[in-house]
Parts: structure tokens; C-alpha cells; sequence
């Protein structure tokens, strides 16, 4: 929901030239090693991949474990485990607005 209010914002106030707004993604590798419960994205439209330490990931653990989610604790300890199998990283898409008009799709 805040993703799709920030993109809504940028486009109602013209701003998406002058702020880069990108979309988190999991590519298909990540996803094959899941439950199916998260969607994937092919490679071809990530244009931006990102690194992140083991002390990085630590700290997002320990952050994600402050706020309650609705997870039970089996599950929360399950999504962790399932994390620090993965390598650190993440991967984006950059949204882009395509300008002129077309007559249909």
C-alpha cells in the first residue's frame, strides 16, 4: 500500500524526474528456494542489485523481531532461518513512465 501512495504522489505531482523510486523484487533463483509464498521477477528487469553484510542482515533481524507482524513465533524463527540461507543481496526495479499518447494497447 505505501508503495503504490509514494508512486501515486510522484506521478499526481510530477515529480518522477526529480526522485528515483524504485521496486523491491525477488529474482527466480531466490524463489526457488522459497515456500511459493513470494512472487519472483525475471532478471531481465532489475537495473539495480544491491549488497549487504552479515552485520547488515543481523541488524534487519533483530529489527523485524521489535515490531509484530501477526507471525507466530515458529513461523517468524522459519522466515529467519529461511533469510540467512540466501545470499545478501536484493534486487530493484526503477519505475519509468513511458510519455506520449497511443490510440489503444
Amino acid at each position: 500500500m505505501v508503495g503504490s501512495l509514494v508512486t501515486e504522489l510522484l506521478l499526481r505531482e510530477g515529480w518522477v524526474d526529480a526522485y528515483s523510486l524504485y521496486y523491491f523484487g525477488w529474482n527466480k533463483t531466490q524463489e526457488a528456494d522459497g515456500d511459493g509464498w513470494v512472487r519472483y521477477v525475471d532478471d531481465q528487469y532489475f537495473n539495480a542489485r544491491i549488497t549487504y553484510t552479515d552485520e547488515d542482515e543481523q541488524k534487519a533481524i533483530e529489527s523485524i523481531q521489535c515490531y509484530p507482524s501477526g507471525f507466530s513465533q515458529q513461523d517468524m524463527e522459519e522466515m529467519i532461518a529461511f533469510e540467512k540461507e540466501r545470499e545478501n543481496e536484493l534486487f530493484f526495479r526503477k519505475f519509468k513512465v513511458e510519455t506520449g499518447k497511443k490510440e489503444g494497447f
